[in-house]
This record gives C-alpha cells, sequence and structure tokens, in this order.
C-alpha cells in the first residue's frame, strides 16, 4: 500500500526515513512553499487499535513538550485507506548518525551536542515529557536563516508522561543507550533515565564506539555490571573533568547520576570553560549563543507527589510476636524516609501485621541470583495489606480491595498496586487498571537477576477480547525455556516457563465479568499452589 504523491497541500516527494511501525516522506507544502516530513502508520499495522493508539499518542507529546528544539508537530490526518500521517518539521542537514558513521567527533564538537541534548531534555522535562530513546538517530538538523544549525530531538515513539513513569509497562529503547533500570521490564523511570542515554551517546559520538557491548536485556538490567571504561583511554586528549562526568552520567544506580538535565548542561559547560576558555561552540543555540546561558536543575523535572513512585510505594510487613486474644483487622501506618532520587520520599510500614494464631517467626530463604526475563514489576502507589486469614497462607489486598489474592506467608512480605498497570503490557491500549503485586521484595519482582517468589494479578479493560492462544503468546519471555504445567480448571489460558532457576506461569483467569492476567513465580514447581493461588483471586 504505497503513500499517495499529494496528501492534502502537501506534493510528497521522496521517502527519508522510517521504521517497523511507520515511514517518513519528504514533502513540499505548496502554500506555504516549504519543506516538511511527514511520517505515515505503515500499513501492516492498519487494524492494530494499540499502535495506531501510540502513533497518535507521540503527536500529543511532541506538542506538549514543543520548543525550539524539538520536532514540531504541524498537522495531523488520515489517509483514504485510514492510515494516520503526522506532518512535522523537516530536518534537511540529516542526522548525528550519519555524521558519526565513519569517525567520532572531536571530544569538544561532542561536548556541545550533549550540551544541546539535554537543553532539549530540559523543556521536555519540565513539560512532563520523559524521551525514552535518546541515540544519533533520533538527534537531527536543520538549518537556519541566518545560515547556522539547530539541533532537534525527534521521535517520541516511546516517550511516556512522567505523570506515568510508574505505571507498569513494557521495556523498551535502544540497548546500546538504555539505562538498567529501562531493560527490567516495569520498573520505574526518571529523568536520569534519559541523562544515562545522553552520557551513553557522547561517548559514543567522541570514542566511536559503545560503552557497553551487551545487547540483551538481562546483562543490560544487571546491577553489578562494571563502568566502561573511561573514554580516555580510547582517545587522546579527552580531559579528566569529562571522564567523570560522562561516567557520573552513566551509573548504573539512578541516584549516582546527575539530578536533572539542567545540572548537566551546567557540568558540561564547565567541562569547556575549564579545559579551553578560547573554545567557541561549534553548535549555536536557538537565538543565542551557546555559552550565555546559565542553567540551574529544573525543579519542574521532578514529579508531582504521588503522580512517580519508585521502592517508596512499597510497603514493608515484618511479623511481631502475636496478640494473646485476636484483635480487629489491622490497618499498617507509614512513616516518611528521604531518598536523594527526585521521586517522592518512601513511606515504609515499620508496625507489622498482627496475626490470630502464634506461629513461627517465618525464616527468611535466601537464594542465589539468576538471569532471568520477566515481564511484571509494579510501580504503584503502595497497596494497604490487610492479614486476613491464617498462616501458612495470608490474603492480600489493596488499598480499595478491588484485587485480592491469598498467598504463602513467605511471599507477603511486600506489596504495591494502587496505582494500577498499564495493559499495554499485553499489547493492549495504554490506560490504568486495578492491579496488585504481591513479594518478598516488590522491587525485586522483575529484576532478571533475582530469584524471589512473587504473584502479580492485573486486571484487563472492560470488553477485552483475548483468546489462550494470543494470551499464549504475548506472555513468551525470551532465553526462558517451555516447562508442561498443570493448567487449574478454573482458567482461560496458561503457559509455564523456566526462566533461570525460576518458574513462571502465567495465566489469563475470568473473574467478576473480567480478564485477569495472573503471573506467578516460583523457586520449585508446586502446582497445588498454583491452584491455590489461582483459585483465590477475586476482582471486585
Amino acid at each position: 500500500m504505497a503513500v499517495p504523491e499529494r496528501i492534502g497541500r502537501f506534493v510528497v516527494e521522496e521517502r527519508i526515513g522510517g521504521g517497523a511501525f511507520a515511514s517518513v516522506w519528504r514533502a513540499h507544502d505548496e502554500a506555504l512553499e516549504s519543506a516538511v516530513a511527514i511520517k505515515v502508520l505503515s500499513e501492516n499495522w492498519l487494524d492494530s487499535m494499540d499502535v495506531r493508539g501510540r502513533f497518535l499518542a507521540e503527536a500529543k507529546l511532541l506538542r506538549r513538550g514543543e520548543s525550539d528544539r524539538v520536532v514540531r508537530v504541524h498537522d495531523l490526518g488520515e489517509l483514504s485507506d485510514g492510515r494516520p500521517y503526522l506532518v512535522m518539521t523537516y530536518a534537511d542537514k540529516g542526522t548525528l548518525a550519519a555524521r558519526v558513521k565513519d569517525a567520532p567527533l572531536p571530544w569538544r564538537e561532542g561536548v556541545q551536542v550533549a550540551m544541546e541534548v539535554a537543553r532539549a531534555l530540559r523543556g521536555l522535562h519540565n513539560a512532563g515529557v520523559l524521551h525514552r530513546d535518546i541515540k544519533p538517530s533520533n538527534i537531527l538538523f536543520r538549518s537556519r536563516p541566518d545560515g547556522r544549525e539547530q539541533l532537534l530531538l525527534g521521535d517520541l515513539g516511546l516517550g511516556k508522561l512522567l505523570s506515568e513513569a510508574s505505571v507498569l509497562t513494557l521495556a523498551g529503547g535502544t540497548p546500546a543507550y538504555m539505562a538498567p533500570e529501562q531493560a527490567r521490564p516495569g520498573a520505574p523511570v526518571s529523568v536520569r533515565t534519559d541523562l544515562y542515554a545522553v552520557g551513553a551517546m557522547l561517548y559514543r559520538v567522541i570514542t566511536g564506539t559503545h560503552p557497553h557491548e551487551a545487547t540483551d536485556f538481562p546483562a543490560i538490567a544487571d546491577p553489578s555490571r562494571a563502568a566502561p571504561r573511561p573514554p580516555s583511554t580510547l582517545v587522546q586528549d579527552i580531559p579528566p573533568a569529562l571522564d567523570a562526568l560522562i561516567l557520573r552520567a552513566m551509573a548504573n544506580e539512578p541516584e549516582d547520576r546527575h539530578s536533572s538535565a539542567g545540572e548537566l548542561v551546567s557540568e558540561l559547560r564547565a567541562v569547556l570553560t575549564v579545559s579551553d576558555t578560547s573554545a567557541s561552540a561549534t553548535l549555536p543555540t536557538s537565538g543565542q549563543a551557546a555559552t550565555d546561558v546559565i542553567d540551574h536543575p529544573a525543579k519542574a523535572a521532578t514529579p508531582p507527589r504521588g503522580t512517580s513512585v519508585d521502592s517508596s510505594t512499597i510497603r514493608t510487613h515484618r511479623p511481631l510476636p502475636p496478640p494473646q486474644t485476636q484483635p480487629p483487622p489491622y490497618h499498617p501506618r507509614t512513616q516518611s524516609r528521604q531518598q536523594s532520587q527526585p521521586l517522592p520520599p518512601p513511606r515504609v510500614s515499620t508496625t507489622p501485621p498482627r496475626y490470630a494464631t502464634q506461629q513461627p517467626k517465618p525464616r527468611r530463604r535466601w537464594i542465589p541470583a539468576a538471569a532471568i526475563v520477566s515481564v511484571l514489576v509494579l510501580g504503584g502507589g503502595a497497596a494497604g495489606v490487610y492479614y486476613l486469614t491464617r498462616p501458612p497462607n495470608v490474603e492480600v489486598a489493596s488499598t480499595d480491595s478491588t484485587v485480592r489474592l491469598t498467598v504463602p506467608r513467605d511471599w507477603a512480605k511486600q506489596s504495591s498496586g494502587s496505582q494500577g498497570w498499564d495493559p499495554s503490557a499485553l499489547g493492549l491500549t495504554d490506560g490504568k487498571q486495578p492491579a496488585l503485586v504481591v513479594a518478598p521484595e516488590v522491587s525485586r519482582f522483575a529484576d532478571t537477576g533475582a530469584a524471589d517468589p512473587g504473584a502479580f494479578a492485573g486486571v484487563l479493560p472492560a470488553g477485552t477480547a483475548l483468546d489462550a492462544t494470543a494470551f499464549e503468546a504475548k506472555v513468551a519471555k525470551g532465553g526462558c525455556a517451555p516447562f508442561t504445567s498443570q493448567r487449574p480448571a478454573d482458567t482461560v489460558a496458561a503457559r509455564g516457563q523456566k526462566c533461570g532457576s525460576v518458574l513462571i506461569t502465567d495465566l489469563l483467569l475470568q473473574r467478576g465479568g473480567r480478564l485477569v492476567w495472573l503471573q506467578l513465580k516460583q523457586l520449585n514447581e508446586d502446582f497445588a499452589q498454583v491452584r491455590q493461588v489461582t483459585s483465590s483471586v477475586s476482582v471486585k
């Protein structure tokens, strides 16, 4: 299905790019006598409402983060065959990827590029938008009326609102530029995730090599991954201050990186100033000299309290000696604990649940870490946990009791889920839906190096039609081997997979007129346990 020679007032001239989901064409605006880029959804995705929704969502994110340093959307429409298209800024000077294809940039020029990228990100972050795919091919250049060049950030196809950064979603990005947390499906991301990519991009453009060679998600997500070699060991004359800056931007832990794009810009400028005060800017900014801008950490880049969540959303429960008489239902209290990350402060329950009968203190089970590929972690808000049944199993419910399930007692040390999950993890339409995750450590539920048990239950959108074949295909995990597991009688679909030392069972259930995705992680195959947890799931 070809793109027509004319789209409205635009005369299509030639294809200039594209990927799996869309093609990009240069066109001429006859009314305004100027060149534009038109991005058209690929024909094979015409019937996918989810992909179509993501395509149009990019336009909204670009408009929300509109600035002189970001590609602009001028119009959108639909071809006669139903494919949507976006009319966008045409970057006539090509991409950064093309400029470094044959040789790296001088380090000063690379720093200037990184400064402009960080300035563009500062604007996006202040507008509440994460890019999540910073790389040379998404850094564009266009001519300015004064004959100079303007850098533009493009392709927000993986972009996400900061207010939704805690909602469970698929891992995604370009492996060479992905931060560790970005390779953990469902793990919370933040502005520091984008800053990691800036560091990786700068490393690539001034050395000609990638900082890490790993391309598989488990290796990228490994929190113990060694730091890359300092750029100065590959290229002469790179100052130690630039080595330190890049390695800080690429720290494995987000809290060890720069706190904002504004702070990164300031440090990049300082490297130039200290190393060579006479160096001239090779990339002018829009409307002013590159060294004239005074940058401060962008406070607006921090998500509003309650809209982005990390470990602060997890409630921890530690058993105490039981009371002599049966108490009324217990609601854990919370207390605040500050962190250095640009996220809300943690709320950790230090008062444990009480039990109706005396039981021995549970023994923590330490399991060697194993590289596993998991689909989920819950980045949602703290869910109040009520222990309503007797050990060894406990019933856990979300704060509003929408989702309930019963799990082994040693699984139920932490829970999270009041912010819900994003059904796009199953290829469905974006949006929050009720969910609950229970595990000894919720933050490790999707950790590819963790061998911990746990359970996730996510309600699918009302009216979702998902058959067994489609579900089992969507939950397939790369690097995992199938294992034959019995299927509980009341399930729509089930698939068992062995990922390292962990057994993962994905089940599709029908509860309360809604479909529910249940994922169980076990250290040993125990069908009775699968059947017990499955039968306990309820949705209000």
